[in-house]
């Protein structure tokens, strides 16, 4: 355990305010400074310490989260682990409660307006992460099914995007946040020469503005251009396009303009 102090660089004061914490995350003016305190062995809380009020903000008072495990700058949302994240424009802070050994709760906390909104509960949060700016993607399991969301900063809204009995996979989202592209459903192995295969899965693009969701290929990877126009992705399936007989692996590019 380590004691939190802050060292003013135009003043050179340092400030010392004696909270032990295990991880700290502070915004790029230095206003705001994320810190989480081990409260349970393996919980822990979430506060928010702000330098000129010289407050600090609690944001899960009456329950604990699971000790995030990585980097804070990049942290993945897996299961049995539900770290906490910040929003790039650093204005909204995502986290995940456990209320129950077998509930959670995904909040979202508005450092401008100073308020948590709750956004979702439920047994398994998992993909849980951000898009450019606007949306926060997310899946839940609960016993064998699976559902897909995305969460609407501005106006507070949670969409479904797509249910399965599989688990949802390589999830992004295009920089004009419209189009999302994702895996999920069986898997299969296609056998690409005499000794290898390759496992593969249904790719699906989700499309914000109509709300529509288009079944692309059986493939492997994949990835979004960064205005959306095109899709690019990797299959072994030899139906395609025509006179595919060289029993590999080929790249495709789907323009989604046409």
């Amino acid at each position: 355990k380590l004691s939190l102090s802050i060292y003013d660089f135009q003043t050179t004061n340092l400030i010392s305010k004696g909270y032990s914490f295990d991880l700290v995350k502070m915004t790029a003016d230095g206003r705001y400074i994320v810190i989480t305190n081990e409260k349970q062995k393996g919980l822990y809380s979430l506060s928010v310490y702000e330098r000129q009020t010289n407050k600090v903000i609690p944001l899960s008072t009456d329950n604990l989260f699971y000790k995030p495990q990585g980097n804070i700058d990049n942290l993945p949302f897996v299961y049995g682990y539900s770290p906490m994240q910040m929003t790039s424009d650093e204005r909204y802070i995502v986290f995940i409660n456990q209320e129950q050994e077998d509930l959670q709760s995904l909040f979202v906390y508005d450092i401008q307006a100073n308020k948590t909104i709750s956004v979702s509960s439920n047994k398994h949060f998992y993909e849980v992460h951000n898009s450019a700016e606007r949306y926060l993607i997310f899946a839940t399991k609960e016993e064998t099914q699976h559902s897909l969301f995305i969460y609407d900063f501005q106006t507070e809204k949670t969409y479904l995007v797509s249910k399965s009995d599989y688990l949802f996979r390589s999830i992004q989202m295009d920089e004009n946040e419209r189009y999302l592209l994702f895996k999920t459903g069986k898997e299969t192995r296609e056998k690409i020469d005499y000794s290898d295969s390759i496992s593969q899965y249904p790719i699906w693009l989700y499309d914000h503005n109509t709300q529509e969701t288009r079944f692309i290929a059986i493939g492997d990877e994949f990835a979004l251009s960064g205005n959306g126009r095109y899709l690019v992705f990797t299959s072994a399936v030899d139906n395609l396009v025509p006179d595919d007989t060289n029993k590999a692996a080929d790249t495709f590019v789907i323009d989604l303009m046409e």
